[in-house]
């Protein structure tokens, strides 16, 4: 016999045919050429469908061996006419006995056997390069016989037995067959093969069975017997006991994958265009992959949630739990180095959770998905500091992904490297706490206040301040004196673009309270006041490089007139209008982080780049916060 599978979690089942020998009538010998593909047949009911075990899926594969069913079915022929059967010699190399002699030795001489075995391995569970499961499958089916039949067609193969899932059945299809092996004259068969099940755009592959379908035609004068119970296999078809032509089908009984089970339709059309950009290839992987990977803590936040998501009775408060989880990790990592503080592989993993809560069926409330989406940016529980010296900035999402799949944000950098931070002081030793938030670069969310809601409970901090990244600059830092109330149209991450005033209640302008001149005193060649703002006076558009003319209309502020901008014109707009018109508050942008170099999603000068931006800003974030009194 051909080599076995050899697997940790081999399960063995065999199935015996019996041959009765009887005085026929000559028959004509079978076609010896390869037949047509055999289709699957129509699975008969059969008793023990339960799934068996899914072997461990992690760690390393146990070395137990499997348990094997072998059972064998013996008929005694009636050998009227025992010249027209030969037997195999074994004991000489299968060769062939002399006709009518018996070579097989004990209570098995009077007996024509032919022995099916169905053999599979299912493997421990991957992952592909969409962060989602897999799971590998490999089979073999083998006939061998005692006498020489005038032709056996052979073929192994798995069927999905996975329960149906929203609206879909999978029970019955076909996931993959083995070569066919047709052969005349000859007394075995053997057909293999393998599938690997990827549940990214497939919801079946829970559960499958192993199969084996094999057409006998015995030699003059034997017919086939009865297809009697199998243990450790079941008949899917019997046809054509009690002629010379046998067509049997076996398969071994739903078995277990270890793939999580369907609760996602990753088949779904999903219309988010930030969720979309997950597929987009940077190479031969998608780019969100390959950052993400650059974070092992990251990347398990997101492969725990999707595998835990299917057991959850309780989505609103699964989102909360998970999404907090994964900030306070992102966090942690960016602060203990890990992906050398990348600000990247948190904005692609917030996506991957919330594609699949847009793929969970039946789909959850709309609110779930804003829960998860604020509680992994810090924003849910963000309870103000105490201390004196308490601080609370806000970073950005990366953006313009479109131009660039690798693009980062240094902004959202700085709020992991610096929230809740321990061992930072002012220059006279006193203690600084900070709080740090990151914000989508979407509309819909400033639309919705979240901004105000955000900002509205540190009012009585001794700082706050917006940061941003400036496109424009690869060197300096730009703290922006003035904010309008304009919008310029700019796509957003949702590929939105929208223009006019963001805000129904405030002035064209706002301005600046920060400690302008105590930030600059730290780097003069590298932090840049910027004070000009683009308006409309008396009709006319103008550039004024020292701030807005009374009455004038905003085009941009200083920063421009996307929602860095605007960021900081509700911050001040919302701290003018409640009275808190002292405090420290206003917009910074970083220089330009720039991109990897072109093999890459990053490299070290890129990283680099990144950690000196983080740095600067803390040494000119701690000189302003030094210079303003303690928060009240």
């Amino acid at each position: 016999m051909s080599r076995r599978l050899i697997s940790s979690t081999r399960l063995l089942a065999a199935l015996v045919l019996v041959a009765a020998l009887t005085p026929l009538a000559p028959q004509p010998a079978a076609a010896s050429g390869a037949r047509a593909p055999m289709a699957a047949p129509s699975p008969r009911p059969a008793a023990a469908s339960s799934p068996r075990p899914a072997p461990a899926t992690s760690g390393a594969a146990a070395s137990a061996p499997g348990t094997r069913h072998r059972v064998t079915l013996t008929l005694t022929p009636r050998a009227t006419d025992p010249t027209k059967v030969r037997l195999v010699r074994r004991a000489a190399h299968n060769t062939v006995g002399a006709a009518g002699t018996d070579l097989l030795s004990g209570p098995e001489s009077d007996s024509l056997v032919c022995t099916a075995t169905v053999d599979y391995q299912v493997s421990g569970l991957g992952e592909d390069d969409f962060i989602e499961e897999t799971v590998h499958v490999d089979y073999q089916a083998e006939l061998d016989c005692n006498f020489y039949l005038d032709s056996i067609d052979a073929e192994a193969f798995v069927l999905d037995r996975s329960p149906d899932f929203n609206g879909q059945s999978f029970d019955g299809t076909v996931l993959g067959t083995g070569n066919e092996d047709s052969r005349t004259i000859d007394f075995t068969a053997n057909s293999s093969g393998s599938i690997k099940v990827k549940a990214h755009k497939y919801n079946g592959g829970r559960s499958v069975e192993p199969a084996f379908e094999t057409i006998l035609l015995a030699p003059e004068g034997v017919i086939w017997a009865d297809c009697q119970p199998i243990p450790g296999l079941r008949y899917l078809a019997c046809d054509g006991v009690g002629t010379d032509q046998l067509d049997v089908v076996v398969g071994t009984g739903p078995v277990a994958t270890g793939l999580t089970r369907a609760c996602r339709d990753q088949a779904a059309t999903l219309t988010d265009a930030e969720e979309n950009r997950l597929d987009v290839a940077f190479g031969s992987a998608p780019a969100s992959t390959q950052i993400l990977r650059l974070s092992s803590t990251i990347i398990q936040q997101v492969r725990d949630f999707k595998r835990d998501l299917c057991s959850t009775t309780t989505p609103a408060s699964f989102a909360l739990q998970r999404g907090r989880q994964l900030w306070s990790a992102a966090v942690q990592a960016a602060q203990a180095g890990e992906a050398n503080g990348d600000d990247r592989p948190l904005y692609w993993a917030r996506l991957q959770m919330t594609r699949a809560l847009d793929q969970l069926r039946p789909s959850p409330d709309p609110a779930v998905k804003s829960i998860l989406d604020q509680a992994s940016r810090g924003m849910d529980d963000d309870i103000p500091a105490t201390s004196p010296r308490r601080v609370f900035i806000s970073g950005f999402d990366p953006f313009s992904l479109d131009d660039d799949i690798r693009n980062g944000n240094p902004s959202g950098a700085i709020a992991l490297a610096l929230d809740r931070r321990t061992g930072l002081t002012t220059s006279d030793g006193t203690p600084v706490e900070i709080h740090a938030v990151i914000f989508p670069v979407r509309y819909a969310d400033f639309d919705g206040g979240r901004v105000e809601a955000v900002f509205s409970r540190h009012l009585t901090d001794a700082l706050v301040a917006s940061v941003s990244l400036n496109p424009n600059d690869p060197s300096r830092f730009h703290l922006e004196g003035f904010n309008g109330i304009n919008r310029g149209g700019s796509p957003d991450n949702q590929n939105v673009s929208e223009g006019g005033a963001c805000c129904t209640i405030g002035s064209q302008f706002t301005a600046s309270t920060l400690p302008f001149a105590a930030m600059v005193a730290v780097d003069p060649a590298g932090i840049f006041v910027d004070r000009h703002v683009v308006e409309i006076v008396n009709g006319v558009r103008q550039t004024s490089p020292n701030g807005p003319t009374p009455g004038s209309t905003a085009v941009e502020g200083s920063g421009g007139s996307f929602l860095s901008n605007e960021i900081a014109y509700r911050v001040t707009n919302y701290r003018d209008r409640t009275g808190h018109t002292t405090l420290p508050a206003g917009h910074i942008h970083t220089p330009n982080l720039g991109l990897p170099g072109a093999g890459g999603v990053t490299d070290g000068s890129f990283d680099s780049r990144r950690n000196a931006i983080v740095s600067r800003f803390q040494t000119l974030l701690l000189a302003g916060v030094s210079a303003v009194p303690p928060a009240q």
